[in-house]
């Protein structure tokens, strides 16, 4: 296992990809602070695909852009997927899920934990319509994923204040309604 929370990983990422026997971590786990981060993580999964089963992405980054996302297609026996992010990243977990094959047979739990959630509250409809239709456009991708393969969906609201999960099971109709998803509500 590999723990990277660092204020750039790009100085111990290139220390381990130039490892001469390569890398064979089966879990990775990265905490995001800044603007370069992805690239060095989408390197370090390439160069462990053969053997990455679990990956946990902290984005500790608040910001209104989704950058680039980081391709999990290589990652062939990724089991678990892990993202901790504020409901601003929605679209950057949705683009991510994106580079998965719906099909992808060993995939078995995608985990989404909002630490913080600014804009369920705002007064501001614009915001609020952007945010709705992220959520949207992740639950359209969640259902794909359960249609081919039964992939369990884990929705933890790390915020405090009541009926925040409540909120997100409505952002999420197709995928609540269907069954596959754990809302779960921690204070």
């Amino acid at each position: 296992m590999v723990v990277l929370d660092l204020f750039a990983m790009e100085g111990i990422a290139r220390r381990l990809l130039n490892l001469p026997n390569g890398l064979h971590f089966r879990r990775l786990i990265f905490s995001w602070r800044d603007e370069g981060d992805p690239r060095w993580m989408e390197e370090l999964v390439v160069a462990c695909s053969d053997t990455l089963e679990s990956l946990d992405i902290t984005h500790n980054m608040f910001i209104y852009t989704s950058p680039a996302p980081i391709d999990l297609s290589k990652a062939t026996k990724l089991r678990n997927a892990i993202f901790r992010a504020g409901s601003l990243n929605i679209a950057w977990i949705t683009l991510v899920l994106q580079t998965i094959s719906p099909g992808h047979r060993d995939l078995r739990q995608i985990s989404i934990h909002v630490r913080r959630a600014p804009v369920l509250a705002t007064v501001d409809d614009d915001k609020r319509q952007a945010i709705g239709g992220q959520w949207l456009n992740l639950d359209r991708l969640l259902v794909q994923f359960w249609e081919s393969h039964s992939i369990r969906t884990k929705v933890v609201c790390e915020t405090p204040g009541q009926g925040v999960g409540e909120h997100i099971g409505r952002l999420l109709p197709e995928v609540t309604k269907r069954g596959t998803i754990d809302l779960v509500e921690v204070e």
